[in-house]
């Protein structure tokens, strides 16, 4: 039998020594102020605030990366997140912010192989991001079909104009012209100042000819 990697190789935890910093790094990054919460996380040299079991712990990389991320430096998070996975890769929240890191980069083939990771773990969704995440990726790559579905799911879970829209828009490319104006009388309904939902419906209803009345 091969030797297997220990559960604490693979999933490092922090020191509990340390437990009272990273709540209070927690909280800062609740509050949005990331450049305190990288004080914290970033040991300067000779005057670490963490240890280094700390520094190395799973629950380290993620707060960094949400740091990062509200920062808007998406590479870092994704370049963080990378080294953590390709030690062990069974971290379902890992896999989304990756593929919010992929996303926002424009990465789009990449995002949607992390959201679909990130969602095969998922038993129970309780958040429509994922869904509309993986939708929209799946429209920058023409994939319609997938797209309608993924859109959906997010639409299930909570209805939003930009779920709408690309359900609209995922129609549309399909041909569906008559399901694509209604998805996207859906979208105006939720954001009825949405120029781009207003642009897209006014294409569709062109399409569709004159004798169209709403």
């Amino acid at each position: 039998m091969p030797e297997f990697p220990a559960p604490a190789d693979l999933h490092p935890s922090e020191d509990p020594a340390d437990a009272a910093p990273l709540q209070f790094v927690d909280i800062l990054l609740k509050l949005g102020l990331a450049s305190p919460a990288l004080t914290i996380l970033e040991p300067v040299a000779g005057f670490p605030i963490l240890t280094e079991r700390s520094l190395q712990s799973e629950r380290v990389t993620i707060q960094k990366t949400k740091a990062y991320m509200l920062q808007r430096r998406f590479e870092d998070g994704a370049r963080e997140l990378t080294a953590m996975l390709q030690k062990g890769d069974r971290h379902r929240d890992a896999w989304y912010l990756m593929g919010e890191c992929l996303y926002q980069i424009g990465n789009m083939q990449d995002a949607a192989s992390a959201f679909e990771t990130g969602s095969a773990f998922l038993l129970a969704a309780a958040d429509p991001v994922p869904a509309l995440r993986l939708g929209t990726c799946y429209l920058h790559l023409g994939r319609w079909k997938e797209a309608h579905q993924k859109l959906n799911e997010s639409i299930e879970i909570r209805p939003t104009a930009l779920a709408w829209q690309g359900v609209g828009m995922a129609l549309y490319r399909s041909g569906e012209l008559a399901r694509a104006c209604e998805a996207l009388q859906e979208a105006n309904y939720f954001d009825p100042e949405n120029a781009q939902v207003w642009a897209n419906l006014a294409m569709v209803c062109c399409r569709q000819g004159p004798e169209q009345t709403y």
